[in-house]
């Protein structure tokens, strides 16, 4: 059984940050670092992990500390963020960026306790749409915006 101090849902996030850090530290061992003037590539994921490693350390404590509300599993949230990865995965080359995170974005929705259907397709449009702005026409990446 789990003491009542680590069922807190700060505990809980801070043992996922620390374990994540210090796996992103192992891993970051095995490239070159170099030093602040001349970064090699494995400076920033060996700073980036540190930094979640402490940062999961600060919440960690936090929920340790203040262990006043129990984090319960709820299946519902849990399905749908699950199921809108999967279509996003399944979906991107076949029909492309525009209509992938609209579908992924309708396939999250339902996750939320109080969603709206006008609220969620205004949502999945407005994110397409940035999604092409941001990563086809600014940033050039090969993604098909169509099928």
């Amino acid at each position: 059984m789990m003491p009542s101090a680590l069922r807190s849902k700060d505990a809980l996030s801070g043992l996922l940050f620390v374990s994540a850090g210090l796996v992103g530290i192992v891993l970051s061992l095995g490239l070159p670092i170099g030093d602040r003037i001349r970064m090699d590539a494995g400076y920033m994921p060996f700073v980036l992990s540190v930094a979640l490693t402490g940062l999961g350390i600060l919440i960690l404590a936090r929920g340790l500390f203040n262990a006043a509300t129990a984090a319960a599993w709820q299946l519902r949230p849990l399905f749908f963020v699950v199921a809108s990865a999967l279509v996003f995965g399944l979906t991107i080359e076949r029909t492309g960026l525009l209509l992938s995170i609209f579908l992924t974005v309708l396939t999250a929705a339902p996750a939320f306790p109080e969603w709206r259907r006008a609220e969620s397709v205004a949502l999945a449009a407005g994110l397409s749409l940035f999604s092409v702005l941001l990563f086809v026409i600014l940033l050039r990446l090969p993604i098909p915006v169509l099928p």
